[in-house]
């Protein structure tokens, strides 16, 4: 039963995050900007550890300044669905025990629950295929809806032409907010509507995501993934917890997790900072298909299918000998050479401007804390812009009053 499960899972996912033909030049052009050994591809060796952090942290700062996670996209693109299956699922089942009432007797009708679960199956099926938001669906959908809410009012079900038309209203200010936010961004009526429509598609290509700034997690994974399949990765996966997704590797027995922003999380601390015991881990199989016979643009495609499955537990004791701790004096150091700044000592206790960031890293290796390294002076260059030659001094510590949060405190030289 268990097995069946999770080969449903495995199904549906694959149709959810699944890449199937997408489009390698927009991929080549993110792999060129991040990619440090031009255009070469490593054998990922002890000696090549240098450009293997790189490489991977490089990943996740092209996603931290090039994509942006869509609410839209996510919570409310859920609510709206939930608000329009339900009602497309009540009025599609209440229409065809009538007409099976009519047609063929009443008993007939007393398949209502059946109804509803070939309703269910046809559903996952459109989800699929990525046909949830079809104009087809969508108007057989609507119009299911408009006459069964016709048939309430006719009857006298005030109770439920009540809930119909509060989830038709709910429904109607999503689309009404959405619309008005994109025609704002957008300016023009056309992007406007190409906008609009990729809020409501499950699975969007590279080029979407990065031209339209439009992406929730799957979007995050599947980039992630095939950056790492074209830096010569092999053992990548998506570890599936319910409601997200985000990209892994294994390197040398280790599980890293690359999930949005930096820093890079052992999979221990990403269980613990996203509060779960288990994770499932679908492992990724990559096909490139060269497409000079069919097309006259010599395309290169890539499709990516989820292969085998696992389930991986948190290791609540920690393994001391795959990781350390992390030094904050010597990170300090290592964060005022990468920003150039000459440390002066400190005269005034009191910093004189204080970042904090979440921190859930218990964990720490070469590439883990290299990717901290890049996340603290992203978070200065941020604070500070042009003017981090000010910074006479900085210290990093863990905050003592609030958990999971890590501090720099940051000294400037008045004099300059």
């Amino acid at each position: 039963m268990d097995l069946s499960i999770k080969n449903l899972k495995k199904m549906y996912l694959n149709g959810q995050m699944g890449v199937n033909d997408e489009n390698m030049e927009e991929l080549n052009k993110i792999f060129n900007v991040i990619n440090l050994n031009n255009g070469k591809v490593y054998n990922f060796e002890a000696e090549n550890i240098t450009y293997l952090k790189a490489i991977l942290t490089n990943i996740l700062e092209f996603q931290n300044s090039n994509m942006e996670y869509t609410f839209e996209r996510g919570i409310i693109f859920a609510i709206f669905t939930i608000l329009f299956l339900g009602l497309s699922s009540i009025s599609i089942t209440n229409l065809i025990t009538i007409m099976t009432a009519l047609f063929f007797g009443v008993y007939v009708s007393l398949l209502y629950s059946a109804y509803s679960i070939v309703f269910l199956l046809f559903v996952l099926y459109i989800a699929y295929h990525n046909m949830l938001y079809n104009k087809l669906i969508i108007a057989i959908f609507t119009i299911s809806i408009l006459v069964n809410y016709y048939l309430y009012y006719i009857f006298g079900f005030l109770d439920s032409l009540i809930m119909y038309s509060l989830c038709i209203g709910g429904m109607l200010t999503i689309i009404a907010y959405i619309y008005l936010k994109y025609r704002l961004i957008a300016k023009e009526k056309k992007l406007t509507c190409k906008m609009i429509s990729t809020i409501f598609k499950l699975n969007l290509p590279i080029e979407d995501s990065i031209k339209y700034n439009m992406s929730i997690c799957r979007e995050y994974a599947k980039i992630t993934a095939m950056l790492l399949n074209k830096a010569g990765f092999n053992d990548i996966y998506y570890f599936v917890i319910l409601g997200h997704v985000a990209t892994g590797l294994k390197l040398n027995g280790k599980y890293y997790v690359l999930d949005q922003r930096l820093p890079i999380l052992s999979l221990n601390d990403w269980l613990y900072k996203v509060g779960r015991k288990q994770v499932d881990a679908y492992s990724l199989k990559f096909l490139e298909k060269n497409n000079s016979n069919e097309s006259k643009n010599n395309e290169t495609t890539l499709k990516i299918t989820l292969e085998d499955i696992k389930t991986i537990y948190r290791d609540y004791d920690h393994n001391k000998n795959l990781y350390g701790e992390l030094d904050y004096i010597e990170i300090s150091k290592k964060l005022l050479n990468l920003l150039n700044c000459h440390p002066k000592p400190i005269l005034n206790k009191k910093p004189d401007f204080s970042i904090s960031l979440k921190y859930y890293i218990r964990e720490i290796d070469d590439i883990i804390e290299y990717s901290i390294l890049r996340m603290l002076y992203l978070a200065v260059e941020k604070k500070f812009g042009s003017n981090i030659s000010k910074i006479s001094n900085i210290e990093i510590i863990k905050s003592k009053d609030v958990k999971n949060e890590l501090v720099i405190n940051i000294w400037i030289n008045n004099k300059n």
